[in-house]
């Protein structure tokens, strides 16, 4: 029996995620009859690289739940692209990708080429809007050259999704103003993450998704309710802690869970597109 958010037994959506992760795969157990596991609608799985992208492409689900495709070059992966990275990105998104993604601007790695960075992150953005598609944009460290690129460029007209967002309430505000939506995973629970729990109280409820980035982000070890360890011995992120998420997100919205269900699904098919009935 699925654990379900509340009477309604409204379905979970995953704005985020990576589940072809090769240190997720070996130790991933998912039993759509499995007691506990959460009712999950779909999840948005996305790419980093020329690499991966076929993994994206031939991936099955979990469970009954529906497996959305997003391909995009993340801002660690730059340095090592091929020459027709752009080219093979388009014919991937043409196969019903839902997003361009992951993109983004990245200031915390070291050592790093900004430059590079910004200059495909730019043209992944044009691709964006030339297909009309969302892109899902990692930032860290770097709202500052975040903002000046999409007050410079091109916003697809849908809008955006700042991923795993963790910046400033101001940068917030402004994201919003360009169409930006938010999402959020219980990551957030680390006592040293206030900032997310402020962003999560100020994002406007229409503009709220949720996400887990499964395997990464690991919620702390105490809000954990599928604890999952790689086969090197590494604390890996559980799909299923996306109800967690939602439970967490609530919490801090201070919201009914089944309330910020509901609203989480017409957000999650705003954003990327009228999706049939799960």
């Amino acid at each position: 029996m699925s654990v379900e958010p509340g009477d309604s037994g409204l379905p979970l959506f995953d704005a985020h995620c990576h589940l072809y992760d090769a240190n997720l795969l070996p130790v991933l157990d998912w039993d759509s009859n499995q007691s506990g596991l959460p009712l999950i609608g779909a999840h948005v799985i996305n790419g980093t690289h020329p690499d991966d992208w076929g993994l994206i492409a031939d991936y099955p689900g979990l469970g009954e739940s529906r497996p959305l495709r997003a391909f995009g070059v993340h801002p660690w992966r730059v340095d090592d692209l091929p020459d027709n990275w752009e080219q093979q990105l388009h014919q991937y998104l043409s196969k019903g990708a839902v997003s361009v993604g992951e993109i983004g601007l990245d200031n915390w790695i070291t050592p790093r080429d900004e430059s590079l960075q910004r200059e495909v992150f730019m043209r992944q953005m044009v691709i964006a809007v030339e297909l009309g598609l969302p892109p899902s944009i990692h930032c860290v460290r770097a709202y500052g050259a975040l903002l000046d690129c999409l007050r410079s460029g091109p916003v697809p007209k849908g809008g955006f999704l700042a991923h795993g967002f963790g910046g400033s309430k101001e940068v917030l505000f402004e994201f919003l103003d360009m169409g930006g939506y938010f999402s959020f995973s219980s990551y957030g629970s680390h006592p040293g993450r206030k900032r997310i729990r402020d962003a999560v109280r100020a994002c406007p409820v229409d503009r709220l998704l949720i996400e887990t980035d499964a395997p990464d982000m690991v919620p702390p070890e105490d809000v954990c309710q599928f604890p999952l360890i790689s086969q090197s011995g590494e604390r890996l992120h559980h799909p299923a802690e996306l109800l967690t998420a939602y439970q967490r997100v609530a919490e801090w919205k201070g919201m009914k869970v089944d309330e910020l269900a509901q609203q989480i699904e017409e957000n999650f098919r705003r954003l990327f597109g009228h999706l049939e009935s799960f």
